[in-house]
């Protein structure tokens, strides 16, 4: 019923030329509008990718979201919101491929033992496990920042969407040589889910900005991570009994001041080195 539309001014220009308009498709008569066909696409058929086009139509000066000319600042806004959540449906499908993986080589006999048995298959599953449990880790501490931290969001925002798809994305294809040529099968096991499952995944790390619209954006932040800051800041972030705040709790700019979180990189190397002696570990 409802279309969140950025449209443009006809008589401005540059950065304030844009503006969010909520149009509520029941208030304008048949005519006024189009709703264009479905776009064909490989998989994420559930997802209504389409488009509508507009003919005269009118709507009411309350429908403005916002001030006139504050589209970008909105945009902006809310892609710190979604460029947060995105890397939660990559996780869904690590996690989901990862049980799909393991089920099947626990049951695979190979060499007279079952395909869990042989080392390269044991370390991988282990290595996609870890890197499941590091990018929930870094997917949760980002989570939080818009209610605890809603300064760092320009900065966290872009770090996880970009790393956590990314890191799923290379672990998916690691998980198909494991799985290999039932990768490609869209029967059998588990109704060859895991072949809907890479196809879908390379989508996540490209709506909402893709990798180099979020390294851009990234690189924007740069200047923050050389100025001095408190590590101790950011340990809500990492620390589950302390409770949210409401979302955005203080007003905050497009650009972060400082990162606490990689001021705090050299005290929490020092730690994981009293720890231990792994030399993978404590060099990376």
């Amino acid at each position: 019923r409802y279309v969140c539309l950025l449209a443009r001014h006809p008589d401005r220009t540059g950065m304030r030329s844009l503006s969010f308009v909520l149009m509520d498709l029941a208030a304008l008569p048949p005519t006024a509008y189009t709703v264009l066909p479905r776009i064909t696409t490989h998989g994420m058929r559930a997802a209504q990718i389409a488009g509508i086009r507009f003919h005269g139509a009118r709507v009411p000066a309350g429908a403005l979201i916002g001030r006139p000319g504050s589209g970008l600042e909105l945009a902006a806004a809310a892609l710190a919101i979604t460029r947060t959540l995105v890397p939660a449906l990559s996780l869904g499908v690590l996690e989901t491929a990862l049980r799909c993986c393991t089920a099947f080589l626990h049951d695979r006999r190979l060499y007279g033992g079952a395909a869990t048995d042989i080392p390269y298959v044991r370390e991988e599953l282990a290595a996609a496990l870890v890197d499941l449990r590091a990018a929930e880790a870094v997917a949760r501490a980002c989570v939080r920042a818009p209610h605890l931290l809603p300064d760092l969001v320009p900065v966290t925002s872009a770090v996880t969407k970009y790393l956590v798809p990314r890191t799923v994305e290379d672990r998916m294809r690691q998980l198909a040589v494991v799985l290999g040529s039932r990768s490609y099968l869209r029967e059998g096991h588990w109704s060859g889910l895991f072949e809907k499952l890479r196809r879908d995944v390379t989508l996540f790390g490209l709506f909402d900005g893709s990798e180099p619209v979020v390294l851009s954006a990234l690189t924007a932040q740069a200047s923050c991570l050389d100025v001095p800051a408190d590590p101790r800041r950011a340990d809500a972030l990492f620390t589950p009994e302390t409770t949210p705040g409401p979302l955005f709790g203080h007003a905050t700019g497009p650009f972060a001041d400082d990162d606490p979180v990689t001021a705090g990189t050299g005290d929490a190397c020092a730690a994981l080195a009293r720890h231990t002696a792994d030399p993978v570990l404590t060099e990376a």
